[in-house]
């Protein structure tokens, strides 16, 4: 027998995808790894000024990592829990953005070492790697919370990890796919947060 209290819990919880926050703070994640990316591909080792702006770069991503919660918070409030209510994060979100900053932060690492290691291997297959990785917690989103557009953007993700694997050449391959991803995340969390304030009223006890 179901049980009453989890499947509150879960709709409840649920407000956490509905809103399109999460799907934005993704997108820009992706995005600035790609921009951390092309500078270490493009960027002249030799020059003055390279170090200089991978640690400024570096110092920008970490407070921009410092401030989302807070920022998401103050969103939340003006656009999800008014028409919602609130909820805490469960286990699962938190796992979630675990997930993601170790991915971030190990994706950092990995193009710091470029230089220094034989990369030929394991850059050429790390769309598909990430690309299945996206469509696992997609799949686990759409079923456990009934979100299909993470499942949608998971499948995406590894079949334009496949794509570029095939087509192009490492690095080349590797920026197409955190472009392309990281726009389908943020095209996708501003039309859910459009149709989710369009489609939700704000309930009268937060008026």
């Amino acid at each position: 027998m179901p049980d009453p209290m989890a499947e509150a819990r879960i709709r409840a919880q649920s407000s956490w995808y509905r809103d399109g926050l999460s799907d934005i703070l993704i997108g820009i994640i992706v995005l600035l790894q790609n921009g951390f990316t092309l500078i270490m591909h493009f960027g002249n080792r030799q020059s003055s000024w390279y170090w200089p702006v991978i640690l400024a770069y570096l110092l920008l991503f970490f407070v921009f990592s410092a401030s989302a919660p807070r920022v998401m918070a103050a969103m939340r409030e003006r656009i999800t829990y008014p028409r919602v209510g609130y909820s805490q994060p469960g286990d699962a979100q938190r796992r979630l953005s675990r997930a993601v900053a170790i991915l971030t932060i190990f994706g950092f690492i990995l193009a710091i070492c470029y230089g220094r290691w034989d990369t030929d291997h394991w850059i050429q297959g790390l769309p598909v790697v990430v690309g299945l990785l996206f469509c696992v917690v997609g799949m686990y989103v759409a079923v456990r919370y009934g979100v299909l557009r993470y499942l949608l953007i998971g499948l995406f993700s590894i079949i334009l990890g496949l794509a570029v694997d095939i087509e192009h050449s490492r690095w080349l391959g590797l920026e197409i796919w955190l472009v392309f991803v990281g726009c389908a995340f943020l095209c996708a969390g501003g039309v859910t947060v459009w149709n989710f304030v369009r489609t939700a009223p704000v309930s009268m006890d937060a008026k």
